[in-house]
């Protein structure tokens, strides 16, 4: 499977932590990685309904 890169700006002090995230990602397997994506889209909604 090919990665998908995406190019972005981001403020260089938050490029640590992204850096972080995805080595996070990359130790997932990929049911997994469904899961934190379902959790998260959770939060995505119930924040927008606030």
């Amino acid at each position: 499977m090919s990665k998908r890169m995406t190019e972005i700006m981001m403020n260089k002090k938050n490029y640590q932590e992204a850096v972080q995230v995805l080595e996070f990602l990359e130790e997932l397997e990929q049911e997994e990685k469904k899961e934190l994506l379902v959790f998260l889209q959770g939060i995505r909604f119930a924040k927008s309904n606030k």
